[in-house]
């Protein structure tokens, strides 16, 4: 049947039947992106947690490195030793919470190049907590020996520092994929 030979109300009906099934095409393409645009923030929040979880634990790792430093002229100034032990114990705490938040994001891992950089800090996480307890008994003894021995934790934990910054960048990488 051709165009011509339709009767009017047939070809006046024409034009709102293509708009609503235009319209309820949009509607079922805007539905089905609006699905996949929360998977992808949701995504994107889930990094942005981990990725501040990361930057928290190197900023508690830091701070606690620069406690040390106080603890050492606290004990060169002859400060109450109640007040250095419990500095001491501050230091040590926050390297455990340090290690406990690794632990819950290796757990969360199921990446193989993430899951070899967790470890990777970890070790160095657990270095840096032996070099640590180290200049920490060392500051009962011989203030100055343990100034020497603040070194080579530094070093531990600009290495931790090293494989922080490589997960960030693994970090980058998801939030930027995730975006897309």
């Amino acid at each position: 049947m051709r165009w011509r030979d339709w009767p009017l109300r047939k070809k006046l009906l024409v034009v709102p039947v293509l708009a609503l099934s235009f319209l309820a095409g949009s509607g079922i393409f805007s539905t089905l992106q609006g699905f996949r645009q929360k998977q992808n923030l949701s995504s994107v929040a889930e990094w942005a947690r981990i990725a501040r979880s990361d930057q928290q634990r190197h900023q508690a790792l830091t701070e606690g490195h620069a406690s040390i430093q106080q603890l050492l002229g606290w004990s060169s100034s002859g400060y109450p030793p109640a007040r250095c032990d419990s500095l001491s114990k501050t230091i040590l705490h926050a390297i455990a919470l340090a290690d406990s938040s690794l632990d819950r994001r290796r757990r969360a891992c199921g990446d193989p190049r993430e899951q070899a950089l967790l470890d990777a800090t970890d070790s160095g996480v657990m270095r840096y907590e032996v070099a640590v307890k180290q200049v920490l008994d060392m500051v009962d003894v011989d203030v100055t020996m343990a100034n020497t021995m603040v070194e080579p934790a530094r070093r531990q934990l600009d290495l931790v520092a090293t494989y922080a910054e490589k997960l960030d960048s693994l970090g980058e990488h998801r939030v930027a994929a995730a975006q897309k």
